[in-house]
């Protein structure tokens, strides 16, 4: 059974908020370009004449002093305006990379990414959140992997990573096409419990970074399985990611639990196998013990027969 978005979207609500992520990336860009040139966001006419976009009047949407602007309006940049961005920073800042990156795809709701996509995106992360999920890019198209274990969900959520918060939405997705809900809801609160982190180790994700993260919200952490709510509320990440901006080191409760060392997990396995011994030797003195009652309820029996048969004797 699937895990549903609560509360529903109304009719739509699905093209807003895939609209509101294109307006996000857009951000993302203008925070990009205002780092590499060290100007403030606010400046529009200065952030426009550094990438080269100073037409006037032109009829150019790729061309003219709006166009950064536009993109924090939810228009994607075309190709051309992304090949002049590269070359008035000499190459330092590739919108391209963003624009393929795939938080915003993950997140939309108009149109959900397929099993082969999804696979590919997982195939396509960096080594150490692959060893960590043991996947190989081998190039085999028809694999289907199976859902990683818990141990193995927390290790790639401990990196902290853009990359792992990657590979965890895109696991939780894999969880929902399959209408399986365990397989959702951990690697979902998983990328809930790392994205305070992932914001405060991204520059770019910083400016408004509050509705970026009232879409992911809307998209993996307010759902609802029967009459069960993730415990992943809006007012409780904000409050995270305050707290990480302020203080990188800050320490905060983890949704998704602890990982356990191998010396924790060794121990409780001895410990459940000395509560299954406890509870073998239990069984078998009661075995025995039942036993011991049958001999003396049969020779009990048998001396009040022979007593019996001496009487009437």
């Amino acid at each position: 059974m699937s895990i549903e978005i609560w509360p529903p979207l109304v009719r739509g609500e699905h093209e807003r908020h895939d609209k509101a992520l294109d307006a996000c990336l857009g951000r993302c860009y203008r925070k990009l370009i205002s780092i590499h040139f060290g100007i403030n966001l606010h400046q529009d006419k200065r952030l426009d004449a550094a990438c080269g976009f100073t037409a006037r009047g032109s009829g150019d949407p790729d061309d003219s002093t709006a166009t950064i602007r536009r993109w924090g309006q939810g228009k994607r940049p075309s190709p051309k305006s992304i090949d002049k961005v590269r070359r008035a920073t000499l190459g330092a800042v590739d919108l391209d990379a963003w624009a393929a990156y795939p938080v915003i795809e993950l997140a939309k709701l108009g149109a959900p990414c397929t099993k082969e996509r999804l696979q590919a995106l997982l195939l396509a992360r960096s080594l150490r959140v692959r060893r960590r999920l043991d996947l190989e890019a081998d190039g085999r198209s028809g694999t289907w992997f199976e859902a990683p274990s818990r141990q193995e969900l927390l290790r790639v959520r401990n990196l902290r990573s853009l990359d792992a918060f990657v590979a965890l939405l895109a696991l939780a997705r894999r969880g929902e096409l399959t209408e399986q809900a365990h397989d959702f809801v951990l690697p979902a609160m998983c990328a809930y419990d790392i994205w305070p982190r992932v914001v405060a180790r991204t520059p770019a994700l910083q400016w408004r970074w509050e509705e970026l993260t009232a879409c992911l919200h809307r998209a993996f952490w307010s759902r609802r399985y029967l009459d069960w709510h993730m415990p992943t509320s809006m007012e409780r990440l904000c409050t995270n990611v305050h707290t990480v901006l302020a203080s990188p080191q800050a320490i905060y409760s983890l949704c998704s639990g602890r990982l356990r060392t191998p010396e924790w997990e060794l121990a409780q396995q001895w410990r459940l196998l000395g509560d299954e011994y406890v509870l073998a030797r239990a069984q078998r003195a009661a075995e025995a013990g039942m036993k011991i009652l049958g001999k003396l309820s049969a020779r009990s029996r048998q001396q009040r027969s022979e007593q019996g048969a001496s009487s009437n004797g």
